[in-house]
């Protein structure tokens, strides 16, 4: 169940309308409206979320191991659960692992550690979870390096993680760019900052950029067929049918993302 939904789409709208060669402002609102619904379904295709967001799984009692249904996984916000008494316990995030490098992440109990008894009603234990290839973030970008902060409501990031940054729609804050990497320092709940050397200062943002940054990237391919897909509910805003034959999204589509999906078994 979807709680948090993205506050930014991994294609710009300036980008979908080069796609469909449009060059007007009449049809701005109905592209956005492609753009997430292309968003929504390729999510679908691949058991992936895009960019960041907050779901919840429902669960009528715990597994052996607990499989979450999207990735790639950012964090584990907090699993709770109804007790045999009727009440709503948390269980502690030292009593269970996480993994967060799996096409299917799941989480287990920690060494020593095993899941508690439920009481038996429906949806007795709930999951709630952040997922998403990239997260936006804001700039505040200032020649004082003791300000040039990134702030990302609950990023997740410790001092000395390495990550990319990305773009749509416009230029990253300079002096970052896209193809490098950069290591988190002064890390906080919501913000840090980024330097280009483990341990070392904080790079001096000279700008705010434009368009929308995200920490991470959505892979390019992803976002190429997100755009096919964009080009085919534009130009067939109906279902199409000839004779028998429904038409359908162009197998580049899938031959794109085809590399992405996440197989379950």
């Amino acid at each position: 169940m979807l709680l948090l939904a993205p506050t930014a789409e991994p294609v710009a709208l300036a980008e979908a309308k080069e796609h469909l060669r449009v060059t007007g402002t009449d049809e701005d609102t109905l592209i956005t409206a492609l753009i997430a619904a292309a968003r929504s379904h390729t999510e679908t295709w691949l058991s992936r979320a895009l960019v960041r967001q907050t779901h919840r799984q429902y669960l009528d009692a715990f597994p052996a191991v607990i499989r979450l249904p999207l990735s790639p996984l950012v964090s584990v916000s907090s699993i709770q659960y109804i007790d045999s008494a009727g009440n709503t316990q948390t269980v502690p995030a030292a009593d269970y692992q996480v993994r967060t490098d799996a096409n299917v992440p799941c989480i287990l109990p920690a060494d020593g550690k095993t899941w508690p008894s439920t009481g038996s009603v429906i949806d007795a234990v709930v999951v709630e979870y952040v997922v998403g290839y990239a997260t936006p973030f804001t700039a505040d970008a200032t020649a004082d390096a003791t300000t040039d902060t990134i702030t990302a409501t609950a990023h997740g990031y410790a001092d000395g993680d390495v990550l990319q940054v990305s773009n749509t729609g416009g230029a990253l804050p300079a002096p970052l760019d896209a193809n490098g990497n950069y290591y988190v320092i002064s890390s906080t709940a919501d913000t840090f900052q980024l330097a280009q050397t483990a341990g070392g200062s904080a790079i001096d943002l000279t700008d705010t950029g434009t368009g929308t940054h995200f920490l991470g990237a959505v892979p390019t391919p992803i976002r190429q067929a997100m755009l096919v897909l964009i080009g085919h509910l534009y130009e067939n805003r109906e279902l199409t049918i000839t004779g028998t034959i429904i038409s359908y999204v162009p197998v580049s589509y899938e031959a794109l993302l085809s590399p992405y999906q996440v197989l379950r078994f």
